[in-house]
């Protein structure tokens, strides 16, 4: 008997511990406390961008600060059928987010060139950052927190009972409709494994596409996995992770339908009847991040976040829609801009954070070995074309506008003159 009334005792306390007490808002507000723990943080990191042409990897140091970001290295490439270190491309890229301003530097063969733009949310994107494995990828067309995402969405559900990952138990969170894309009517969800012990940071995130509510939770979209934690003093942190991003290849007829039933059917009918099938769009990204480097709470000067463009450095600033040479003769260095200094094709990279773009190699050294894989575009303007575009479009209208003035001024002259009698 009383073996009998310890056995239920212990199945009670099991059962007590595999639920989950806490309502959804108080486990997003839990989130959003340990993540405002860390008001900025520095590290060395090693990621790769898998492709099936080419070899991407990149050494970076990255820094983050409340939306402010930079990261700044060296990135490698070659192609997997040309092993020889003599073939390989590399860059030194340095990107940085001001709060304001993104700025892009770009160095090979000690050829600079850069660009001052606006943000583009997907470009710190494009490659996988510690921001990565702390769920910032939820929204990607802003630049939130998980826990911001989470505390906006239409609506959150928590699994009933912990899920375990790797023996740790974790918290599943369900958002729906944390995004939209209104071009191509799709909606997008997200599931996250957050790990209570451990500052309620992500062990596991899946984002999925839907249409319009339907084929919900069918489709994945992009998958963080096999996140590594490390405590640093008091907070836990990111050291290692992977992203796996898929894209739908087709929509076959479901069991109830013919094929000939199925092929009449509208767009919007096809969208939530179909069976989508779905495939990676490029192997599996990895990121490492050196533990020894990881420096939180340390405070980032605040030129971090700013480039400035070394001397013969060719610029193309976008909010003024001109390029200038740095220390060229047309260079105003008042304003720390230039006029137009003929800027010949200008090779401007951006990372795209779409992952089914064309592709380019790079050879990697040292750490990045251990973590190639690879895939990213490189986007080529020729800023000669647009400035001299710009050059006679401004200069035509000032032409057209004196033109209307004399115009005017004659006109008066010849009404005063009549009425004088002359």
């Amino acid at each position: 008997m009383l073996r009998n009334c310890i056995f239920v005792f212990f199945c009670l306390i099991s059962l007590c511990y595999s639920e989950v007490l806490l309502d959804a808002q108080e486990i997003v507000g839990r989130i959003k406390v340990h993540e405002n723990e860390i008001r900025d943080v520095v590290a060395k990191i090693t990621g790769s961008v898998p492709s099936n042409n080419n070899q991407i990897a990149y050494e970076y140091e990255w820094g983050y600060a409340g939306g402010k970001e930079f990261y700044t290295g060296t990135k490698y490439s070659f192609r997997p059928e040309k092993l020889d270190p003599k073939v390989a491309r590399e860059f030194s890229i340095t990107k940085t987010f001001d709060g304001e301003k993104e700025m892009l530097l770009r160095i090979q063969h000690d050829d600079a060139s850069g660009t001052i733009n606006s943000i583009d949310p997907e470009t710190f994107r494009a490659f996988m950052t510690p921001n990565t494995l702390l769920g910032f990828d939820a929204r990607e067309l802003s630049r939130q927190t998980l826990g911001e995402v989470l505390s906006e969405s239409k609506s959150l559900t928590i699994w009933p009972k912990y899920d375990e990952i790797n023996g740790h138990k974790c918290i599943v969170i369900e958002a729906l409709n944390v995004e939209t894309d209104p071009e191509v009517k799709r909606t997008y969800d997200v599931r996250v494994w957050v790990d209570p012990d451990r500052d309620y940071r992500p062990l596991r995130f899946e984002k999925y596409f839907g249409f319009d509510g339907n084929n919900r939770w069918k489709i994945p979209c992009r998958v963080v996995e096999n996140i590594k934690l490390q405590k640093f003093g008091d907070i836990w942190f990111p050291v290692a992770g992977e992203r796996t991003t898929y894209g739908i290849t087709g929509c076959q007829k479901p069991s109830n339908l013919s094929q000939e039933e199925f092929e009449k059917l509208t767009p919007e009918e096809v969208r939530k009847q179909g069976i989508f099938s779905y495939e990676p769009l490029v192997p599996k990204r990895k990121l490492v991040i050196d533990d020894m480097t990881v420096k939180i709470n340390a405070s980032i000067p605040e030129e971090r976040f700013s480039i400035k463009f070394p001397q013969g450095c060719r610029v193309w600033d976008h909010f003024w829609d001109m390029g200038y040479t740095v220390g060229g003769k047309d260079e105003i260095l008042s304003s720390g801009l230039g006029a137009y200094d003929t800027i010949p094709n200008l090779n401007v990279e951006k990372e795209n954070s779409k992952e089914n773009i064309n592709e380019e190699g790079i050879h990697v050294s040292s750490n990045a070995e251990k973590v190639i894989n690879t895939g990213e575009s490189i986007n080529v303007n020729d800023m000669s074309q647009r400035h001299e575009k710009s050059f006679i479009t401004k200069y035509y209208k000032i032409g057209c506008i004196a033109a209307v003035f004399v115009i005017v001024i004659l006109s008066l002259i010849i009404f005063k003159m009549r009425r004088g009698g002359i």
